[in-house]
């Protein structure tokens, strides 16, 4: 009996533990699709906001960092819609991009998350694009 116990008790307690860790590995918000996250990203940062405006509430997440901001060149959309550095149309005259975190596919596959802001001539943030990089092996 006291044995019977002891197992139900060490069950419960290795179940409780691999829920817990499920539920935090499944609520990343970096798990969300890109789509999702550019909507997320732009009730923080609606369209016409200011780039000024837009690095304060980037600064204002200690977990985020800017890798760039130009005032040169928008950000770059390759053929297949991808955004990045290398691209095939340039979006806005002048650009961010943000550095917001990582998540792991299982123990050893770091995804990056990667935020682009496209600003017009005025300064007025025109779009966002997200993109993820797996590490590749």
């Amino acid at each position: 009996m006291k044995k019977k116990i002891i197992i139900s008790c060490f069950l419960i307690i290795l179940v409780t533990v691999i829920l817990g860790v499920t539920i935090k590995k499944f609520s990343n918000p970096l798990r969300k699709s890109e789509e999702r996250i550019r909507e997320d990203m732009l009730e923080l940062t609606p369209i016409g906001m200011s780039m000024g405006e837009v690095v304060e509430v980037i600064k204002s997440n200690e977990e985020w960092t800017i890798d760039w901001i130009t005032y040169d060149y928008g950000y770059g959309l390759d053929r297949a819609g991808s955004p990045g550095e290398d691209y095939h149309v340039e979006i806005g005259e002048k650009s961010i991009r943000i550095y917001i975190g990582k998540y792991n596919i299982g123990i050893i596959v770091p995804v990056h998350v990667i935020v682009y802001y496209g600003f017009d001539e005025d300064s007025k943030l025109i779009d966002i694009a997200v993109r993820k990089d797996m590490d590749v092996l």
